[in-house]
């Protein structure tokens, strides 16, 4: 069985024990720092198996999340392994065991236990070998970027095969994908690729949808019409929404370019697997999306985060180029990551979004650390962490009070119709009707200063193609407040793993420190770096509150 997170009470005292399992092929070789009969296998259903000698591990591993990162994380751990006793890398490799084939998965197991915990379960990279006797040297990675998948599915494309009839226009288009109602029901945002010249059909989506009616727009002459939205299958079986535009006056011209506004009365795209509620929330589209992903996904842990995530609302058009398919953590990267306070991250069972939380309160902590210098801690009678750095800040050009998001796309013209500013300028708020003060964005432009010491403006503009929704924008909005108009201050401590090994990134903990001053002061969890000898490095981030700490 894998494990998530160490029970405290079963690190205590434990002797940690690094595993490697390799897999070339169908074969399996497992190593340790010395060989062992029985220790327990991540393959499921293995049980305990023997590992050889020959594991030359004695770094660390990261769990890490990365607040400001829009791109998933990874991890990587360079291993150093001994061939198994009475052979050689040269002979495996010329009997048919190439390394750099392989995938490996790295455990830390707590000698004795039944359970270990999977810290990378990723691919063998830049792998070496050399004589007899000689150890072989690679990297086992675990990359989420990295994704064999591709979207949207190869034959969703108007050809001669899934159209026997289709404009020579409409070839080798990409079937769209509908989330929310982009548009709202006043922009066009979709194309509908005209495949089928007999019947006059135009292609919406490339799946049901709620909408009854659509608004189409002949973009040639401007005329628009309400058509009914209807379903079939295309050459393939594949059902997708289609209208017939036929009798819907706005000209039929197989050389014309047809859009889509969604929305309004008429309704929206895509449905959830209830086949009745439509699939607007960041969470549940991201559990769609990554169902075309070739990775691994921690589904328990993706439905655990739904809630914070579909608190944001999507509308976009899913599509691709003809000749361009993307992998879905590279739409994630682009389009998501950016929006949301989430970091993807790998874990023992795959990958998942892990919710940083800038809103957390004492009561949210999962931990807390007492501190002592010299040993001497005037607020604690029990020491459990030692501070192991200086305490720093966030990097400064990181800093912006004046934050601009721009939305509510229009492909057709080009550019974002709307936008939404935080900012700490009250001058700001009287000239524009888009601008709103923010407490956070207030107290940061009166921290820093100009050259000539006025209050100090820096500025952040985004934009986004996903978002017509005004609460989603104010949400967005919102913690990125908390997470650029301040510097946050930054600490390591070591822990004792029967102390802190239930702790993960991403978690809130407290800690007093009574040579910091800090008496259960909220920090969260950047970094948990494992080794062998039971004692957890965690870099922390405080959360900063200038109302609360200001009034403290």
């Amino acid at each position: 069985m894998t494990l998530r997170a160490w029970d405290p009470r079963v690190a205590r005292g434990a002797t940690w024990v690094w595993l490697l399992e390799l897999q070339i092929g169908d074969q399996w070789l497992r190593f340790s720092d010395a060989p062992r009969d029985e220790a327990p296998s991540s393959v499921p259903g293995a049980g305990f198996v023997r590992y050889d000698g020959g594991l030359d591990f004695s770094g660390e591993v990261q769990d890490a999340i990365d607040p400001f990162g829009d791109s998933p994380e990874d991890k990587r751990v360079e291993v150093t392994l001994d061939a198994p006793p009475g052979k050689s890398w040269p002979a495996l490799v010329e009997l048919g065991l190439p390394l750099a084939v392989g995938r490996g998965v790295l455990s830390l197991w707590a000698e004795g236990e039944a359970d270990l915990m999977i810290f990378v379960d990723g691919v063998v990279l830049e792998a070496e070998y050399a004589g007899v006797g000689e150890p072989a040297i690679f990297s086992l990675a675990e990359e989420l970027a990295d994704d064999a998948g591709l979207f949207p599915p190869a034959l969703h494309r108007v050809s001669d095969t899934t159209w026997g009839s289709a404009a020579d226009k409409a070839l080798g288009e990409p079937y769209p994908y509908i989330v929310g109602a982009p548009g709202g029901g006043v922009v066009f945002t979709s194309p509908a690729p005209f495949v089928d010249t007999v019947a006059d059909h135009l292609l919406v989506a490339a799946h049901a949808v709620e909408a009854t009616n659509v608004v189409v727009l002949n973009e040639s002459n401007g005329n628009t019409a309400t058509v009914a939205v209807q379903t079939k299958l295309d050459g393939l079986g594949v059902r997708v929404s289609y209208v017939d535009i036929t009798a819907a006056g706005i000209g039929i011209d197989v050389d014309a370019a047809y859009f889509v506004s969604w929305g309004g009365p008429n309704g929206g795209g895509m449905l959830k697997p209830d086949g009745v509620s439509l699939l607007t929330g960041f969470g549940d589209v991201l559990r769609w999306i990554l169902s075309f992903s070739r990775k691994r996904i921690d589904r328990g842990r993706l439905a655990a985060a739904l809630p914070t995530l579909n608190a944001y609302r999507m509308d976009t058009v899913i599509s691709a180029d003809p000749d361009a398919r993307f992998a879905p953590w590279d739409w994630i990267a682009d389009h998501v990551l950016p929006l949301v306070p989430i970091s993807m991250r790998a874990g023992p069972d795959g990958a998942y979004p892990a919710v940083f939380r800038w809103d957390a309160v004492a009561a949210d902590a999962v931990a807390h650390f007492h501190a002592t210098v010299a040993g001497v801690d005037e607020w604690s009678d029990t020491v459990t962490a030692t501070r192991a750095s200086g305490v720093s800040w966030s990097p400064r050009d990181s800093v912006a009070n004046e934050l601009v998001l721009s939305y509510a796309h229009d492909p057709i013209e080009g550019g974002f119709l709307r936008r939404r500013i935080l900012t700490g300028d009250p001058l700001r708020t009287l000239a524009d009707d888009d601008a709103t003060t923010n407490l956070y964005c207030h107290n940061s432009r009166n921290s820093y200063r100009d050259v000539e010491g006025q209050p100090l403006t820096v500025a952040l503009e985004e934009d986004s193609e996903i978002l017509w929704d005004p609460a989603t924008v104010a949400a967005v909005l919102g913690w990125w407040a908390r997470r650029y108009a301040l510097q946050a201050r930054l600490v390591k401590y070591d822990v004792a793993a029967d102390v802190a090994a239930n702790v993960e990134a991403g978690d809130p903990v407290l800690v007093t420190d009574a040579e910091m001053q800090w008496r259960g002061k909220l920090f969260l969890v950047e970094v948990v770096t494992w080794t062998d000898t039971g004692i957890l490095s965690l870099d922390l981030r405080a959360v900063e509150e200038p109302p609360r700490d200001f009034w403290q």
